[in-house]
């Protein structure tokens, strides 16, 4: 065409370009408030939880089961227990403790100061065993008490208690101490300080012995099955 003509057609060929370009840019607002509101929209049920690190789900998962009446029942009726660690150098440690039984979450309380071995061992190896006696001369706080020689026969039981210890922190590891101090108020040195750890332990498995030899077993993984 002549250049005269193409100048004359340039006029028409502007609109027409702006037209085009901003029904585009109109088009791709649309489809994105049309995905903001379908998200918006979307059932509850249908919305994906989120995302948690491996760990903590797997710590939200895991529920235990109710420890046997024997076990609960003494666990209740003293706070003392001699819990075995041991370290990566394969020694052996023995250690006499107060314990609290917390059996809304089926865990048991202990404290210790960092500097100690016990704690350098359950830091390295985090499985521990209790023993757990009701020593039925005793009452329930440790002390002296007159228990009927009959009635001590009847409740003596000597328990083992395998399981894994965790090193608390925080909130959750001030609530426990708080708990450990009220069933142990006359024991603060060894539960409040900036250096004692709380360390709760979760029970994996039971050896229950009575006074005549008899021995039962119990096994949480075998509770679940």
């Amino acid at each position: 065409p002549h250049p005269n003509a193409r100048a004359a057609m340039a006029p028409d060929a502007a609109p027409a370009a702006t037209l085009a370009l901003a029904f585009t840019a109109g088009l791709a607002v649309a489809l994105l408030v049309t995905r903001l509101s379908s998200r918006r929209q979307r059932p509850p049920g249908r919305v994906p939880p989120p995302k948690r690190r491996h760990e903590d789900t797997t710590r939200f998962k895991i529920v235990k089961p109710p420890l046997p009446a024997e076990v609960v029942g003494l666990l209740r009726s003293t706070s003392l227990c001699h819990l075995s660690t041991q370290g990566n150098d394969g020694g052996p440690h023995l250690s006499l403790m107060r314990f609290t039984y917390v059996q809304a979450e089926e865990k048991i309380l202990i404290s210790t100061r960092r500097n100690t071995a016990k704690f350098e061992y359950l830091s390295q190896n985090p499985s521990v065993a209790l023993l757990v006696h009701d020593f039925p001369h005793l009452g329930a706080g440790g002390g002296e008490a007159e228990v009927d020689a009959e009635e001590a026969e009847g409740r003596t039981y000597s328990i083992t208690l395998n399981g894994q210890a965790h090193v608390e922190d925080g909130d959750v590891a001030e609530c426990y101490r708080a708990l450990h101090l009220a069933e142990n108020p006359e024991y603060e040195q060894f539960i409040v300080g900036q250096d004692i750890a709380i360390v709760s332990v979760t029970v994996d498995t039971a050896r229950i012995c009575n006074i005549d030899d008899k021995v039962k077993y119990w096994d949480a993984a075998q509770q679940h099955a």
